[in-house]
């Protein structure tokens, strides 16, 4: 959040708004140019100069001090141009919002279906005593770093900080994680996959697996044997297991079969046939470096 004094002129109304200090923000579905991390009365010309002039629903002009900004914005911006519900939105680290704010924020699908692709794999929930509500995390090891920084970037704008070291339990090792804001909407899903604290998996799977959930969740929990792909899936039961199985070969028309690692551990294992169709499907949604998982 930038605090500065600014004088700002809003055509559609004609009115002109003054005054001595004001907070804004403008994220990019207004300006297209995130304001973020400036002190206050460090603004300069140099730094005006900097911002890209091709902005066609906002006009900067030059500074007369560096405590007062002459801003106008136009609100009859007729851009008709069509984006990704939820590609625009900025990250909000470091940013303080309020709980009306927080209950406010909804999941878009793309964003959902991440989300849920990351519970079925390695993500999870935990619920905040003060609030009440539910912040989902993911833990990866620095080897996939990559990946970690892919799923905060699509999740940046409901974090407050950005990834963080933590240590390995018994370890001297270090891990990566990212955890969002608590809030409303995550509390939402931890309703549907958490069971007296332990995940669980429901029949309503069903829908909720897209194909962006699926990449994350072989981009999770997936492994290449040498021959086709595995999930592992260890800690489902063999109900919860056939749940996802009937999704994989009713939805998506992937065969598999139920296989034990160690005679203990049930996984899915994707009849070799299927994974060049496992490979269209799932190539758009993936990160480069999580590929060698297909066998890629």
């Amino acid at each position: 959040m930038l605090k500065i004094k600014l004088k700002i002129n809003i055509k559609a109304s004609k009115i002109n708004y003054k005054y001595n200090t004001y907070f804004i923000n403008l994220p990019y579905t207004q300006s297209g140019f995130y304001l973020a991390n400036l002190k206050e009365n460090t603004l300069s010309k140099k730094f005006f100069k900097n911002i890209p002039r091709n902005l066609s629903n906002i006009r900067w002009s030059s500074i007369s001090n560096k405590k007062l900004v002459n801003i106008t914005y136009n609100t009859n911006y007729k851009n008709k141009s069509l984006i990704l519900l939820s590609s625009n939105l900025h990250s909000t680290v470091g940013m303080k919002l309020t709980q009306n704010e927080l209950n406010m924020i909804k999941l878009p699908y793309f964003v959902k279906s991440v989300m849920i692709g990351l519970l079925l794999s390695d993500g999870y929930i935990v619920s905040n005593t003060k609030s009440k509500n539910g912040r989902l995390g993911l833990t990866q090891s620095l080897s996939h770093s990559g990946y970690l920084y892919f799923v905060f970037n699509i999740l940046a704008h409901y974090c407050s900080r950005y990834p963080v070291f933590k240590e390995r339990f018994g370890r001297s090792t270090f891990n990566l994680e990212i955890i969002t804001r608590s809030m409303p909407c995550i509390t939402e899903l931890y309703d549907n996959f958490y069971k007296n604290k332990i995940k669980v998996i429901n029949s309503f799977i069903y829908n909720d697996i897209t194909p962006t959930g699926l990449a994350h969740w072989i981009m999770g929990d997936g492994t290449y044997n040498g021959i086709t792909l595995l999930l592992c899936t260890n800690s489902y039961s063999i109900k919860e297991i056939v749940f996802l199985i009937n999704v994989l070969i009713i939805k998506y028309d992937v065969h598999c079969t139920i296989r034990y690692y160690n005679n203990i551990y049930p996984r899915i294992y994707i009849l070799k046939r299927y994974l060049p169709k496992v490979h269209s499907i799932m190539l758009p949604y993936m990160h480069s470096s999580i590929l060698y998982k297909l066998g890629i």
